[in-house]
């Protein structure tokens, strides 16, 4: 009899084969690694990265899935019961530039592979959108909040703030992704929850 497969054993294979598809999308891009380069980084057989995976291109939106759900659930995780708007929005703040810190440019790379094949690939552009949405949807909702119970101005447009939030954030993973600069992230994140913070209290 065959030994059974674990709920458990098939979460950490799949993780396996998302971690060696990360390290080389993100070194040599999408278009320019092969799935025998998987099969070999992952130690595994063909046979069974094709057994999670059907093709490159659902490896690519797995990875994308992965990401949205680690970014949503960090965020999450970071508020406490009774925290008000203005709180959330230090710890968003916080937690989503703070998190560079400890980043490695790998995981910035490919969030850039995300967007560059997006225009050219369906079922990335839908996980693209997705993904956008649902972090806008969660930044603007925060403000929205503290707008209507008075922690924030009422001239403040949430969709729009969370947009310039949103845009400073994936700019700057943008640019440290793309050179070979150092950014000293625990002053940048201090410097924009100052920015944000001061700007948005009424007055």
């Amino acid at each position: 009899m065959a030994p059974r497969v674990t709920q458990e054993y098939k979460r950490e294979v799949r993780e396996r084969i998302l971690s060696a598809a990360e390290k080389l999308f993100s070194s040599k891009g999408y278009y320019d690694t092969s799935m025998d380069e998987v099969v070999a980084e992952s130690g595994l057989s063909k046979g069974t990265i094709y057994l999670y995976f059907r093709s490159k291109e659902d490896l690519f939106v797995g990875l994308q899935d992965r990401q949205l759900k680690e970014s949503v659930t960090v965020l999450e995780s970071a508020f406490a019961p009774g925290d008000s708007a203005r709180t959330k929005l230090e710890k968003v703040i916080g937690t989503a530039f703070g998190s560079m810190v400890n980043a490695s440019r790998r995981s910035c790379r490919i969030s850039l592979e995300f967007n560059v094949a997006a225009p050219r690939m369906k079922s990335v552009q839908r996980r693209r959108d997705e993904r956008f949405m649902a972090l806008h949807g969660f930044l603007a909702e925060i403000i929205k909040e503290g707008v209507e119970k008075g922690e924030f101005r009422r001239d403040v447009d949430p969709n729009q703030t969370a947009l310039i939030l949103m845009a400073m954030a994936d700019g700057l993973s943008l640019d440290w992704a793309t050179t070979n600069l150092d950014f000293d992230w625990k002053t940048l994140t201090e410097q924009v929850k100052k920015m944000v913070m001061e700007g948005l209290p009424p007055r």
